[in-house]
């Protein structure tokens, strides 16, 4: 089966995936934001003297995941932009030809920067680089059982990728999201609409973690039970329970400090600085408000990467965030928070009415999208139900909408009057993997339908811009000169306001500064 080609907005340097491509020249030198890594340090004694234009990858002992593979992409600036794409290609080859690293994906996952547009020569001409990276990387997730992810650093690259990715749809007449049935793809752009009004709020379960690596909610207790001495038989036992009373007796064996068995799932989700692909993705949405009951920090760390990080609530609550992540059970980093236990729920009401009163309100506000979360939380289910009181009698649209790996129509019943559902799976013979990785692509395709255009007045990407938005550009760059030449007004001045709106809007659209801007 062929692959699917990624578009993440992320850091290539703590993607879980299979391999990787790390960049260098010729002589192997790496630039400064790559030579200072953990994984630098692992292989520069292991290079080669020099790559050369025939052989541009370099392959170094590694054991485990992420595997890094050097490549040669700095081709200077008078080459020719397919010159990236020749050396992207024989990265792919070669690692694909190494096999997977990654047990628990359905297919590898091989990932890479935009490459040569840092240090290698091509900054001031990413767009024409992307023009002849993407159909590459397109014909060779069409020939092989694997996917790629093209991860990029800024916003607008991010939305230069897309464009260039719209631009090889076009040209091929490939749909990129052929694994997705219509009506997925219908509702990855009805979302997407959302997003962009600002309309829409996501709610994170514990199966969106799973591509990191993390157990779910069973595999969690399971090691619990191990790390507070339970036995074989005694855990055969525990497995008879319901969550709630397996983690009540896991808090009692675990003795009376009370913070002791939050420090133990702090240090059973402990992946280092690891994220998964949906987190990136996720972190790449133009969404500001997000919900979680997970307790690993990766959907945070993902922000950062993107320099768009989340006010963590009630942890955090920095008042200069661009948005926010509500932490409903807690944090790895807050142990003693971490609900768990059925006493723990019982007393939440008590303890956090104003978390749940934020829930509340973005049900009620917002169209909520839930994604790897079962729906079978106590907590929750309170939450909505109060939600149901205040709005009896009243004309409302549901509350949101659930996307699940498989169907679960006595769930969907439950849930018919209030969350519009959509399963993944095509038919009963699928894997949890193979619909794991189904709903990364979803949310691909639901990232790349709502990616505003972050690159339409940045030169560097002229390359991939449809003939509107280039006129589009032209008409907006002499506003953007006069404003360029004018002195800004002060904060008296009636015009600050509307000047501040114009200058917001431009950045928006890639506004480059002075330097770049010739």
């Amino acid at each position: 089966m062929p692959g699917h080609l990624f578009v993440v907005h992320g850091d290539l340097r703590t993607l879980r995936c299979d391999h990787w491509l790390f960049p260098v020249d010729a002589g192997l030198s790496a630039s400064r934001s790559w030579n200072r890594t953990p994984t630098w340090a692992r292989i520069r004694d292991h290079l080669p003297p020099r790559l050369t234009l025939e052989e541009r990858v370099a392959e170094v002992p590694w054991e485990g995941e992420r595997r890094p593979w050097p490549t040669h992409v700095a081709s200077g600036s008078k080459a020719h932009e397919g010159w990236q794409a020749v050396s992207a290609r024989q990265f792919l080859e070669r690692a694909y030809a190494a096999g997977p690293t990654v047990a628990d994906r359905d297919r590898p996952l091989l990932a890479l920067p935009v490459v040569g547009t840092g240090f290698g020569g091509k900054r001031r001409v990413a767009g024409a680089v992307l023009r002849a990276l993407v159909p590459e990387l397109l014909d060779f997730v069409a020939h092989h059982d694997a996917d790629v992810a093209l991860v990029t650093w800024t916003e607008e690259d991010f939305a230069a990728a897309q464009a260039a990715r719209r631009s090889a749809r076009q040209a091929s007449g490939v749909d990129p999201w052929a694994e997705l049935r219509p009506e997925l793809q219908a509702e990855a752009r009805s979302l997407a609409r959302l997003a962009a009004r600002d309309r829409l709020v996501v709610f994170l379960g514990a199966g969106v973690s799973a591509g990191a690596g993390l157990p779910t909610w069973a595999e969690l207790l399971d090691r619990l039970a191990v790390e507070a001495g339970f036995g074989a038989a005694e855990r055969e036992g525990l497995a008879r329970l319901g969550h709630l009373d397996r983690a009540q007796l896991l808090a009692l064996r675990l003795g009376s400090d009370p913070t002791a068995l939050g420090r133990a799932v702090s240090r059973c989700l402990d992946v280092g600085d690891t994220t998964a692909l949906s987190h990136t993705l996720l972190a790449g949405l133009p969404v500001r408000e997000f919900i979680t009951t997970n307790y690993d920090d990766c959907f945070e760390r993902a922000c950062d990467a993107v320099c768009n990080p989340v006010a963590r609530l009630p942890y955090a609550p920095a008042s200069g965030s661009r948005r926010w992540l509500l932490k409903m059970h807690g944090c790895v980093s807050a142990p003693q928070d971490i609900v768990l236990t059925r006493r723990d729920y019982v007393r939440y009401a008590e303890r956090n009415a104003a978390l749940a009163g934020i829930v509340q309100a973005m049900l009620i506000t917002r169209h909520m999208l839930f994604v790897g979360f079962s729906l079978d939380d106590d907590n929750f289910h309170r939450i909505v139900d109060a939600v149901r009181r205040a709005l009896v009698g009243a004309e409302r649209d549901r509350l949101g909408s659930a996307v699940s790996l498989f169907p679960n129509p006595l769930v969907e019943q439950l849930w018919s009057d209030d969350l519009d559902w959509f399963h993944l799976a095509e038919d009963g013979g699928s894997t949890v993997a193979a619909e794991a990785r189904r709903f990364e692509i979803f949310l691909d395709c639901l990232s790349a339908h709502a990616t505003a255009p972050h690159h339409l007045l940045d030169p560097r990407f002229a390359d991939v811009l449809t003939p509107r938005e280039r006129a589009l550009g032209e008409a907006l760059r002499p506003l953007r000169a006069w404003l360029a030449s004018e002195p800004r007004p002060d904060e008296e001045d009636p015009a600050a306001t509307a000047w501040a709106m114009i200058d917001d809007l431009l950045d928006a659209l890639g506004n480059p500064p002075a330097s770049d801007a010739r």
